[in-house]
């Protein structure tokens, strides 16, 4: 029997993916650069307030409350979810999804690079306290999303213009994104139940 090679057998899948991975670093890199741009006095007002927000958390007196923290990021979790899994329904959703995503990125890194530029080694190792908890969970799920997605909106130009059947059965990509809302719940529960845990456990490391 002939054997067949599978080991270099072409992915087809995976362009996609790095192309998400690229552009969610991009985003990041971009968030960064943008953060030097901020004005001096609104950048000290800024740090003020968020100041003052995790002085509070440290102290147990947080508000808004962890139950509407977490609807809040769920909710804007899902709302990105779902612009990317709609976007594999279209042709033209990959604009969709790539913009989806590089949002994602900018937001990270301008929160991380404006506490850089502000508080220094110190606001950024805060700033990673805060953020990489959820993001290292939600982050991968978006762009995983966000590959699929590609992948299932360039085979539909191919489907159309040839006749092929589509590269994922609409059953099989409603059930990807069902699982994909599902999986956001962790990161939208860690944003609201973990993060004032570890701000209060660190508290006295950043001097709140």
């Amino acid at each position: 029997m002939k054997r067949v090679e599978t080991a270099s057998a072409p992915r087809p899948w995976a362009w996609p993916v790095v192309l998400c991975v690229g552009t969610l670093f991009a985003g990041i890199v971009g968030g960064g650069l943008a953060a030097l741009w901020v004005p001096v006095t609104e950048r000290q007002t800024l740090n003020a307030l968020l100041a003052s927000f995790f002085r509070s958390m440290a102290a147990g007196q947080r508000s808004p409350h962890d139950g509407w923290v977490f609807i809040h990021s769920l909710g804007s979790l899902e709302h990105v979810a779902f612009v990317v899994w709609l976007a594999g329904l279209w042709p033209w959703g990959p604009v969709a999804v790539l913009f989806s995503i590089f949002g994602q990125g900018f937001a990270l890194g301008f929160g991380l690079g404006f506490l850089f530029v502000q508080n220094g080694w110190e606001g950024l190792a805060f700033g990673m306290l805060t953020t990489l908890p959820s993001a290292v969970f939600s982050l991968p799920l978006l762009t995983a999303a966000g590959g699929l997605s590609l992948w299932r909106s360039f085979g539909l130009v191919a489907a159309w213009r040839h006749g092929y059947p589509p590269r994922l059965p609409g059953r099989v990509y409603l059930g990807a994104g069902i699982a994909l809302a599902g999986a956001l719940i962790l990161p939208a529960a860690i944003s609201a139940y973990l993060l004032p845990v570890l701000v209060r456990s660190t508290a006295g490391w950043f001097g709140l």
